[in-house]
């Protein structure tokens, strides 16, 4: 049977969210995060707190306020034993306990999760109850009321006086399917050996873990050191197979700690069958203070360079433009910064050399930046007439072969041209780009000394709007197409629920076919907008969801602004507010020389500043065409058998693609090494959809958080205010509703039609010369940049207002215990 999700008392384990700690408690919600995850959990079902609520109190009063004498919490003992269960409640429960197993006769666990449990700031071990090996109808019922009175037991109520928790937010019942454990335990993932915290500690017992939890049996203890899994124990019982297990569950229990965001106390069991259980995880509260749980951002000064995982292909790409960025940045300051890069699970990390720069080295790079700006025309002559050129004639001549039907060894000789030009434009465009950057500083630095402090009507992105740009182009010829699209439709437009439906109706007619011909040209150049992750990685999938919202956004363009208007309007606002700046400009001493400075800069803007987005235009067709190649590799590759599927052949490395006719290997090889890495590429994909939204807040930190200030750099003129939606990467802009404010680390390119239809947009990094700022000043879009922790301090649904002016953003979080949303 069915469990319903809109059920009063009762939800799935699988459906459980970081928002329902308020109602299932954490021990619930922290295995739904793992289950989620990957890791094996047993399955089960909740009863939230509301059933517990409902069965004590009469009416609707407010629980948490209830007296706390031993008088009034007897009375409570009382009615939990002698009141009988509401038949609803029983009817729901049964409903589960099919759900669950089929049979009121199959074992269960019936374990407390209370909303005070398993935080960050008590644990509550061992406080309320647990009873295992439950079957039969009422010895569930008597299991259930045995873990409501032990949150009115003598023990609770003394923990809760000395961790000082004043209101009382009920019990959640958790009950999930019994496993039989050969073995379990408890792993501590950080262990104090030797006054360090470098070790974890496991326990591990024959049979059921509560035998050593409750101290029944010693077991074995082992130890075993965090960074090489060394174990520590001489200990003559541990024997090969329990040092082979504890290896195991420490490598696992760090991967759990970095998903849960601080160390953990796991409890865990090995069926008979060897399969590993999850049966609970919670804070190691000793150690919230003393140890920070960091991923390799923090570790020595490792940056993430993709904030979402990439294919094998992808990630050797990003490390090799890496190199190359760090080799461009010493050419053009004559200098010599040692890279350092590596891949760990699909993403990549590097150092950033020049971050940490002495005052030394600092001062000689402003002095390159000054001599290069002098130079700017020279730069610039040899980007235009020189370097982009060649890039452009090789591109071309790759373009016009009908790679269908060239030879395999012409095949691979265009995919090996094409990524070497992808890597070395990287080198190469970074001077142009430098300087594009240096316009936009120079102004704003003249800007900053002519202008008084008071004055903040006037901001350097005021003039850096409605400057030519090659993304605004591209969304306005989409916005053209989509809307001929719609308007030869007709009123078969609403019967549109789907990409392929589209390309069917659509050629039905003349005019439709030339249309469907333009969107199919336009996907083949920009269809990286439409990329289910970050495009950088030429393995990227088509989200035809993503396309089919696009084409709606104009199905009633009369209701809004057309991005032709909007950036018409924007660039008359801009020559009105250069008219006046310089109006202003003759009322001051040296007002020539004034003038004169200003006019300069402003022409550099105008002429370098596009090829910030022009450059980046010319990565991702570089990119796409790679991807094309690619394509039409795995395609015979699929023919010979090599490989199985087309995304396949982006889990190889280029040497491998280029080489794999010449190496003696055999196909099943190709398939298994290939498998292999995808696995591990769809392990790295859970961590990072359902591992942030844990790491990022702390439930109990984020109660009644109120009005809050956050301040960051103004990017882009307006003010807004909305509902805030917090997003990982391109392939959640789909979750984006109109008006709300889109939050996130990093705003990239090929988002831009997304500035369609948000109120306002606030990125964790970045600046006015960043990509999206550059956009949304395009767009029309208040803008704020450069707030550190932004998405670890607001949640979906917090109310935000943006001051893209000042750079000021105002936070009003409604997320508390009553209200779990």
């Amino acid at each position: 049977m069915e469990l319903q999700i809109g059920s009063t008392y009762t939800k799935k384990m699988s459906e459980l969210l970081p928002s329902d700690r308020s109602r299932f408690g954490s021990k619930s919600v922290n295995l739904a995060i793992l289950a989620r995850a990957g890791y094996c959990v047993p399955d089960g079902f909740c009863i939230s707190t509301d059933a517990f609520k409902d069965h004590i109190l009469k009416d609707s009063g407010d629980f948490r306020n209830i007296s706390s004498s031993p008088t009034i919490i007897q009375q409570y003992r009382d009615i939990i034993l002698e009141k009988p269960f509401r038949p609803k409640f029983e009817k729901e429960l049964h409903e589960a306990l099919q759900f669950i197993g089929g049979s009121t006769s199959d074992f269960l666990a019936v374990r407390s999760s209370a909303v005070e449990e398993d935080l960050s700031s008590g644990s509550f071990a061992g406080v309320y109850s647990t009873i295992l090996d439950v079957n039969g109808k009422k010895e569930i019922l008597d299991a259930i009321r045995s873990c409501w009175i032990s949150y009115f037991s003598e023990s609770a109520l003394h923990y809760r006086i000395r961790k000082a928790v004043e209101d009382l937010n009920g019990m959640s019942i958790f009950i999930q399917r019994m496993i039989q454990p050969r073995v379990s335990g408890v792993l501590f993932t950080c262990w104090r050996q030797n006054n360090r915290l470098d070790h974890s500690r496991i326990d591990l017992v024959f049979g059921q873990a509560r035998n050593l939890v409750d101290g029944r049996v010693a077991g074995k203890s082992i130890l075993v050191n965090r960074k090489n899994l060394s174990v520590c124990s001489d200990n003559q019982r541990v024997q090969l197979g329990d040092r082979r297990l504890a290896k195991k569950m420490v490598s696992l229990g760090i991967e759990i700690e970095l998903l849960m965001g601080s160390p953990q106390d796991i409890e865990w069991c090995l069926d008979h069958n060897g399969k590993l259980w999850i049966l609970q995880t919670r804070p190691i509260t000793e150690f919230l203070n003393k140890i920070k749980i960091t991923d390799e951002r923090n570790n020595n000064g490792w940056e993430r360079a993709n904030h979402e995982p990439f294919s094998t292909l992808g990630c050797q790409l990003a490390a090799k433009r890496y190199l190359n960025w760090v080799r461009a940045t010493n050419h053009f300051y004559i200098l010599n910064f040692k890279p350092r890069v590596k891949v760990k699970n699909n993403f990549v990390f590097h150092t950033v050399p020049w971050k940490n720069k002495t005052s030394v080295i600092g001062a000689w790079m402003l002095t390159l930046d000054l001599y290069r700006w002098f130079s700017r025309r020279h730069i610039l002559k040899r980007y235009r007439c020189s370097i982009l050129p060649r890039y452009d004639e090789q591109l071309s001549d790759i373009r016009s072969r009908d790679i269908s039907s060239i030879t395999n060894s012409d095949l691979l000789s265009c995919f090996s041209q094409t990524i070497s030009i992808y890597l070395d434009s990287q080198y190469t465009s970074f001077p142009i780009a430098r300087v594009a950057s240096l316009s936009a500083h120079m102004l704003e630095f003249f800007l900053r000394l002519v202008i008084p402090e008071d004055e903040k009507s006037i901001n350097a992105h005021n003039f850096l709007t409605g400057l030519d740009n090659i993304a605004i182009k591209r969304d306005m010829l989409l916005e053209e197409i989509a809307e001929d699209i719609v308007n030869e439709l007709g009123d078969d437009k609403g019967k549109i629920q789907s990409f392929e439906q589209l390309m069917i109706i659509l050629p039905q007619t003349e005019n439709g076919k030339i249309l469907s011909a333009r969107l199919e040209n336009f996907q083949e150049r920009f269809g990286y907008i439409w990329a289910d992750r970050y495009p950088r990685d030429p393995g990227w999938e088509l989200s035809k969801e993503k396309l089919v919202l696009s084409l709606e956004e104009f199905d009633n363009l009369e209701k809004r602004e057309t991005l032709q208007k909007r950036t018409e309007e924007l660039r008359s606002r801009r020559s009105k507010a250069v008219i006046e700046f310089e109006e202003q400009l003759c009322r001051g001493m040296l007002s020539g020389i004034k003038r004169r400075i200003w006019r300069r800069l402003l022409k550099d803007v105008e002429t370098f500043f596009p090829y910030k987005e022009q450059r980046n235009d010319h990565l991702y067709s570089v990119i796409m065409a790679v991807r094309s190649l690619g394509r039409e590799i795995s395609k015979r590759s699929i023919a010979e058998e090599i490989i199985e599927r087309p995304s396949d052949i982006f889990f190889l490395t280029t040497e491998e693609i280029i080489g794999k006719g010449n190496v003696d290997n055999s196909p099943y090889w190709w398939k298994h090494l290939i498998e292999s890495r995808k696995a591990r590429y769809a392990q790295s994909l859970k961590f990072f959809q359902f591992g942030k939204s844990v790491v990022d807040r702390d439930f109990s930190n984020s109660l009644n958080q109120g009005e809050k200030e956050l301040f960051g750099d103004g990017c882009s003129p307006g003010f807004e205010t909305g509902t805030a939606r917090v997003i990982k990467g391109m392939a959640e802009l789909d979750r984006i509703r109109d008006g709300e404010i889109l939050l996130c680390t990093s705003f990239r390119p090929a988002m831009s039609p997304i500035l369609s239809r948000i109120g306002g947009l606030i990125v964790e990094r970045g600046s006015i010369i960043s990509h999206g700022a550059i956009l949304s000043r395009e767009y029309g879009v208040p803008a704020v940049f450069n707030i550190k922790n932004l998405t670890k301090l607001v949640a979906d649904g917090d109310e935000v207002s943006v001051d893209g002016n000042t750079g000021i953003i105002k936070i009003n979080s409604y997320e508390t215990l009553d209200d779990p949303s």
